[in-house]
């Protein structure tokens, strides 16, 4: 009895020293909780219609992954940027927008977020760059560009999103999270993709043929800016992706949550879709 209660306080011990910053955050939020949110919910409101959009419940437990992201991360301002608390609450919303249906929505692989004012040089890829997130764990904005996507919700521009989504591909591919199925997505959408890279024009913008990373990219702001569309003109890409997130953009009512009956619903769309696509190949 004696070896079985050493045994669990070792593994409290281990467990709180591993997760110390996160429950220290955790601690601190429940704490501040109502003036956090005074901070973050006009902020949200104000710039994110997918926040706008959300019942009250999901509002609060959207805030709450926002102020933990944001403590998992170191952020940094260049050429003359000042970082403030609303800058790091808006940057950390666009992680949470994207990962808000998953369990697991920190990104830890990524630990600093760079901003700048505007497009900046890049040493490694000798160009200028609006954003990016590369394999070393940093991901990097040009806030101008940042705050130009959120200004339409409906052009399937938004750098925040677009950036997020590379952070999240290649956080899978460090850390394989079993709540997502990329090489399901890829089967899924792969006719549409190879439709692209032949040369052949869709209803996602040009860029999405350069390469599989940025069709996902790509794909992600579409499938946020204009769900509604998306499920029209590419059903089996939309199915694909709100199973990959767990999300279903439509239908913001429900807070973005995937219903059973929605999800048999989008699979016989894609089915269909897919039938039709392979009967051109």
């Amino acid at each position: 009895m004696l070896s079985l209660i050493r045994f669990i306080v070792i593994l409290l011990v281990f467990y709180v020293t591993r997760h110390f910053r996160r429950l220290k955050h955790l601690y601190l939020y429940n704490k501040h909780r109502e003036l956090i949110e005074r901070i973050y919910h006009p902020a949200l409101n104000k710039s994110l219609i997918y926040f706008s959009k959300l019942p009250a419940a999901a509002q609060r437990r959207f805030m709450k992954r926002v102020y933990l992201f944001q403590k998992s991360k170191r952020f940094i301002g260049r050429d003359g940027v000042k970082v403030t608390d609303e800058i790091k609450c808006l940057i950390s919303a666009s992680a949470i927008q994207l990962t808000f249906g998953l369990k697991k929505y920190l990104l830890k692989h990524f630990g600093v977020v760079v901003l700048y004012p505007q497009p900046y040089f890049s040493k490694v890829l000798g160009m200028r760059l609006k954003g990016s997130a590369s394999r070393n764990g940093i991901i990097a904005f040009s806030l101008i560009d940042y705050y130009d996507g959120y200004m339409s919700e409906e052009d399937n521009l938004n750098l925040g999103l677009h950036e997020m989504a590379h952070a999240l591909e290649i956080e899978n591919e460090q850390f394989e999270n079993p709540e997502i199925d990329f090489n399901t997505w890829r089967r899924l959408t792969q006719y549409e993709y190879m439709y692209i890279r032949e040369g052949n024009r869709n209803w996602l913008r040009k860029y999405a043929s350069q390469n599989s990373y940025e069709f996902f990219a790509v794909v992600i702001e579409s499938f946020f800016e204009s769900p509604q569309i998306m499920e029209l003109e590419l059903p089996e890409v939309y199915y694909a992706t709100c199973v990959l997130l767990n999300q279903d953009p439509c239908h913001p009512e429900l807070g973005y949550k995937l219903s059973d009956t929605r999800r048999s619903e989008l699979k016989r769309k894609a089915d269909a879709a897919i039938q039709i696509k392979r009967a051109c190949v």
